[in-house]
């Protein structure tokens, strides 16, 4: 199901397919450019990729697993703690099997903040969100 598909069906009785499922990744690491989103494109499975945009990098596009001569050659993987580009989010958000969005950018531990006695300690604890990815 597309993240279009969720966000129509969200509060209100699904009419869809029992086997129905949104595909989320999280942070935008580079891997997931290199090896999942081929096989995603390849198999026209939509899913949603939920990028923390201060951490988004400049820099060119990068070749993926589908692109390369050998790709289980693990020279050519980026390591995991790689980011994806702007570049790359562009790539994949105008050829419209992903959707972009937006991942907190600092995320809290809640159960803690329900046992401080006060709102405004619960405040300053709450979650910054980042802003949503501007292609």
């Amino acid at each position: 199901m597309s993240f279009d598909e969720f966000r129509t069906t969200c509060g209100r009785e699904f009419r869809g397919s029992r086997k129905s499922v949104l595909i989320t990744i999280d942070d935008g690491c580079a891997d997931k450019w290199f090896s999942g989103y081929p096989v995603l494109r390849e198999l026209e499975i939509p899913a949603v990729f939920f990028a923390i945009s201060r951490k988004v990098i400049d820099g060119p596009v990068r070749l993926r697993s589908d692109q390369v001569s050998d790709p289980a050659d693990r020279g050519c993987w980026p390591s995991y703690d790689e980011r994806m580009t702007w570049a790359e989010l562009r790539v994949m958000s105008a050829e419209g099997v992903v959707s972009l969005q937006s991942q907190p950018a600092s995320q809290q531990n809640f159960a803690v903040l329900v046992t401080r006695p006060t709102a405004r300690h619960a405040a300053d604890r709450l979650c910054v969100l980042d802003r949503p990815p501007r292609l």
